[in-house]
Parts: C-alpha cells; structure tokens; sequence
C-alpha cells in the first residue's frame, strides 16, 4: 500500500499557527496518534488511520511511516515490511537507520535471515541497532563467520559494539570461538552478563570447560582466564 500525503500541505486553522510551525504541530499530534498503536501491534489500524489522514490532505513523515514498520516487525510480518519500505522509497521519503534496522528485524524474528542481511546490506548509514539486527540474524542462521566479521566491520568503521553486539555474535558461534567473544568483551570495556554466559553454554561447549566456567561465573570469573579453556 502506498501513502501520498504530507503534514505540510495542512490546510491553515484558526489556531495562528501557520507555516512550518503548522506543520511540525500536526506532525507531533500524528505522532502521538500512531505511537500507541505500533506498540499495540496494531498494523492495520494504523494503515486505516494513515488512509484517514490521507482523505484530510496530510502526508506522512518518514517517522510515521517508520511507526508502521514497527508495528509489522512485532507481528513478524516481515514481506509486508519490505513492501512498506519500497513504497516509502517510491515517494522520495529518504529511509534511516531505524527504518532500515526495523525492516531487517521484521525479516530476522521470521526466520528470513537472509532477507535480513539484503536489507541490511543496503543501508546507507549503520549504526550499533541496524548491526546488531544483522548479527542477530546471523545467529538464527547459523552463520558465525558473517555474524564475527560484523563485529569486526563494527571497530573497523567505529561503531560502538554494545553487550548485546557480542551477545548475539556469541550466540552464532561454537563454543571455542564464543569463548574467544567473551574474554574479548573485557578487552573493549564491555561487561559481559548472564546473557553472556548463556550464549557460551549454549555454544556445544565441552563438559568439563562448561563446569569451568560455571564456577568461574558464581565466583567473579575474570575473562582472561576464560583464554586457557580453549585449549584444553
């Protein structure tokens, strides 16, 4: 489905706002409108809304439409999410970061990992959530060796690796490699978590490093001892 309509072309009121001004204040109150139902999951209704504002000559902003998006990515509806981002392309509306991350998320959480890294092969600007959507997919596909080469793209173009940037490049790998991310983590001032601990266990990890690092976990571990695991 494709939407036409701009918040700048709102007829004038009696409220005195005019102009640029006029425009922002519709925006906002869109916003407002559209926010709730994103959150509710509440896709189609927030189409028929969109229609509605359509039929008053308003035309929405790249953050309603990003609100749509957000909507199918929490239902998994991830074909309707690559439609509505070729819609919005369509109308010259200029995707961002968040744009982008959503898609591939809607396209991750339903299985299409690799859909998920298309989208996120093709976008302009990345930032640390629009990684981590890829990463992520990479560990739903069993692809640890794209899934660590993010994470080195990440320091190589001066993105900020998060915990959950080695969360879910951990979660991708065997257990000598994830146990590799997690000493790595002290290394770029990074806490690691429960989380953390559960990716490695959850790597096929042998039974004695497993009961290592257990201990190691309930004591205070410190990661540089996490090094000799691997080669034992």
């Amino acid at each position: 489905m494709r939407y036409v309509y701009h918040l700048d072309t709102v007829p004038q009121g009696t409220t005195g706002i005019r102009g640029a001004d006029a425009a922002a204040l519709h925006a906002q109150q869109v916003t407002s409108l559209l926010r709730p139902l994103a959150r509710a999951k509440r896709s189609r209704l927030l189409q028929k809304t969109l229609r509605s504002l359509e039929a008053l000559g308003l035309r929405s902003n790249v953050v309603h439409r990003n609100l749509l998006l957000s909507a199918l990515e929490r239902l998994s509806h991830w074909q309707q999410a690559i439609d509505n981002l070729r819609d919005l392309r369509d109308e010259n509306l200029e995707a961002t970061a968040a744009t982008m991350s959503t898609v591939s998320s809607s396209c991750a959480k339903a299985s299409e990992w690799q859909k998920a890294l298309e989208v996120f092969g093709d976008t302009r600007f990345k930032d640390t959530i629009c990684f981590n959507v890829a990463i992520s997919a990479c560990a739903r596909g069993d692809r640890w060796i794209t899934a660590v080469r993010l994470l080195r793209e990440m320091r190589a173009t001066e993105v900020q690796a998060d915990a959950i940037s080695y969360n879910s490049a951990i979660s991708a790998c065997q257990w000598l490699m994830a146990l590799a991310l997690l000493a790595e983590m002290k290394e770029v001032d990074l806490q690691a978590d429960v989380v953390s601990y559960g990716a490695v266990l959850a790597s096929n990890i042998e039974w004695d490093a497993a009961c290592q690092l257990l201990q190691g976990f309930s004591e205070g571990i410190q990661l540089d001892d996490l090094n000799h695991l691997s080669h034992e």
